[in-house]
């Protein structure tokens, strides 16, 4: 991006996702605000292709199983797991 000093991300985009993403040149503070034992609370904003019913809401705040693929020093494999029961 033309800056002079090294820039870190703080935090992360998925692919069909959109949203900020913050930037500093302090390499301590990605490492601050999103080291695991942190546990900040995480916000999502959902936009559905069809109205919820009752019962998609249950769903939701009992925790979902997700999977994906992660790629890592040009591997790929899926990567599964449970979230943990939500507000929604």
């Amino acid at each position: 991006i033309g800056h002079p000093d090294r820039i870190f991300p703080v935090g992360r985009l998925d692919k069909d996702s959109s949203g900020l993403i913050l930037l500093t040149s302090d390499g301590r503070l990605p490492n601050a605000v999103l080291r695991s034992g942190r546990k900040h609370d995480k916000m999502y904003n959902v936009i559905v292709d069809r109205p919820m019913q009752e019962r998609d809401v249950e769903k939701l705040a009992s925790g979902v199983t997700i999977t994906t693929v992660g790629q890592r020093d040009g591997r790929v494999k899926p990567l599964t797991a449970p979230t943990m029961p939500c507000r929604v």
